[in-house]
């Protein structure tokens, strides 16, 4: 802590939320790569959500319902080949 009480991190990570910091959308790496196992699903998602419901994005946003809603709202599912082993 500092004098003003206030805690100090020695790192910190940043993450940009579609257009905050860059003006990329999300996952663009995936989904801009067809050989990527997640490639077909995730693109879907994003159609659904950005498109869609779009509402669900503008609630997460103004924290009135959490990631864990928006992710089972999208009612996706892993191929097993996706799925990681321990």
């Amino acid at each position: 802590m500092n004098q003003q009480g206030q805690v100090r991190w020695n790192k910190v990570i940043f993450v940009d939320w579609h257009g905050v910091l860059s003006l990329d959308p999300f996952w663009m790496s995936i989904i801009h790569n067809e050989e990527h196992p997640l490639h077909s699903s995730l693109s879907e998602a994003v159609r659904k959500l950005f498109g869609e419901h779009d509402d669900l994005v503008r609630d997460w946003m103004r924290g009135n319902i959490t990631t864990s809603q928006i992710v089972d709202s999208l009612q996706i599912e892993l191929e097993l080949e996706v799925v990681r082993k321990p």
